[in-house]
């Protein structure tokens, strides 16, 4: 059973790591206004100064460090 659970979730770690950097480091003011309550799409993200070091849709370090 946990070998048919495995792949869902690395896929959720990767998605939800990429998505979550959407919103790192922001107050929750800014989130509001940067974001819409019901969709969030990688091509949604800002590229702000943070995260213009990453791809829209890349994942950060902290998936890396869980995959290897």
């Amino acid at each position: 059973m946990i070998s048919l659970c495995t792949p869902g979730l690395i896929y959720g770690a990767a998605i939800g790591d990429a998505l979550g950097l959407a919103t790192c480091c922001m107050t929750s003011d800014q989130c509001r206004f940067h974001y819409s309550n019901e969709h969030l799409a990688y091509e949604d993200i800002v590229q702000d100064e943070l995260r213009v070091r990453w791809k829209k849709g890349d994942w950060t370090s902290n998936f890396d460090m869980m995959v290897n």
